[in-house]
């Protein structure tokens, strides 16, 4: 199998998980819309640790000198930004539709180049033709 090929199935998975996404955060909302961002957090965790354990190649520690204050700083400063941003789809997956909690999540697609203009970024016409 070619590597595009491999490229293109990657990306049509994802677009599966993605897409499932939105009907088991309406089915979670049952549970409570706190308590399934937290199980949801939890599993991604997990999963996570095998994947960064395989990449850092074993290594307890990075070969590059880090600034640990400053990767605290960073890791809260995300952390809040993905809590709040999960915390207000997962409500508003729980207050509409699938279908529509699905379509407003990808104007994110219309949204980016349009606030990239007021942000003075200069935008390809390939991007607009996309």
């Amino acid at each position: 199998m070619s590597k595009k090929m491999k490229s293109n199935l990657l990306l049509l998975l994802t677009t599966v998980i993605w897409g499932t996404a939105f009907v088991a955060q309406k089915s979670g909302a049952d549970i409570g819309n706190f308590t399934f961002g937290g199980i949801r957090t939890f599993i991604g965790g997990l999963v996570l640790i095998p994947v960064i354990l395989l990449m850092n190649g074993g290594k307890k520690e990075s070969s590059a000198k880090t600034d640990g204050k400053m990767n605290l700083i960073g890791g809260v400063a995300c952390g809040v930004a993905l809590f709040i941003a999960s915390t207000l789809q997962q409500f508003g997956v729980s207050m509409t539709s699938v279908s529509k909690s699905g379509f407003l999540t990808t104007l994110y697609v219309v949204f980016v180049p349009l606030i990239s203009i007021f942000l003075r970024k200069k935008i390809r016409p390939v991007m607009w033709l996309c």
